[in-house]
């Protein structure tokens, strides 16, 4: 449907949008609540050890090494631990 009518991008993201209001239900009637982080987050790039944000990071760039700590870091790793973090400030 989505590729057909030209709304790929529309339609992609009314759905992600109704799948967080359901899920944001879904975690109030069970005593829970959702927490989004800013979508500009730079998690990707921001070396969880010591905070150093790479700006020119690319896409096709899977590992990188931190030039102030020296770290070898996995960008996909690194993202999921950065997000965890930053939603973890906002619970706290």
């Amino acid at each position: 449907m989505a590729r057909g009518l030209h709304l790929a991008k529309a339609t992609n993201d009314n759905a992600f949008g109704s799948f967080r209001t359901y899920l944001a239900y879904k975690l109030k009637e069970r005593g829970g609540k959702l927490i989004a982080i800013d979508k500009w987050y730079p998690s990707s790039k921001t070396c969880r050890h010591c905070g150093y944000i790479k700006n020119d990071l690319s896409l096709s760039d899977r590992v990188w090494v931190c030039p102030e700590c020296g770290c070898i870091i996995d960008r996909d790793v690194n993202a999921a631990i950065n997000i965890k973090k930053e939603g973890l400030k906002v619970v706290s």
